[in-house]
């Protein structure tokens, strides 16, 4: 079976933006959502502007609404599998709406990295390459560029779930990102 890099990181986006999660690693219980967050309104620690600031779990940076057209990233991962790759921006399908953003890179050989932000939710990934599919939440986002040009940063997720096309659990300890996004 070969992945669809591509549909997958969709599928992994709306999971992640549309589960509701807590950005904790913990599923919500169906109960009272949570308090709302003022995300349109950074605080200085929150990285406005063109300084740096980070941000985990429901706590992420403000982003300006607006299209990617050209960006790059650098992916590792590490654990029971290792992977790194270079991709560029998929123009069509980088977008930030409403404070949520959703960019996708792919590489020339098909693997593909997908940046994930929710106000709500915090700061997700998905990764998928030729026999692995990586994808969770509560990701440390640290932004050295949130201006009207775009985005530059670094993401780094701890103990994301792992699967390879024959269903095989693998536990990937660490992924690390640095991508750019302008506009």
């Amino acid at each position: 079976m070969r992945f669809r890099p591509i549909v997958i990181s969709g599928v992994a986006a709306l999971v992640l933006l549309g589960c509701g999660g807590t950005g904790s690693g913990q599923p919500t219980d169906g109960g009272e959502p949570p308090a709302p967050t003022d995300a349109a309104a950074p605080t200085e620690d929150q990285g406005s502007g063109s300084g740096s600031g980070g941000a985990s779990g429901g706590s992420v940076p403000a982003i300006a609404n607006g299209d990617y057209t050209s960006g790059a990233a650098h992916v590792e991962l590490s654990g029971d599998k290792d992977l790194a790759f270079d991709a560029d921006l998929l123009v069509g399908l980088a977008t930030t709406l409403d404070g949520a953003s959703a960019i996708t890179y792919t590489s020339p050989d098909g693997a593909s990295f997908q940046l994930i932000v929710d106000p709500s939710s915090g700061a997700g990934v998905s990764v998928s390459a030729a026999d692995l599919f990586v994808a969770g939440g509560g990701c440390q986002l640290d932004l050295d560029r949130n201006d009207d040009s775009g985005i530059a940063g670094t993401l780094t997720c701890d103990d994301a779930p792992g699967f390879t096309s024959g269903g095989a659990v693998q536990a990937i300890e660490d992924i690390k990102a640095t991508f750019t996004a302008d506009r």
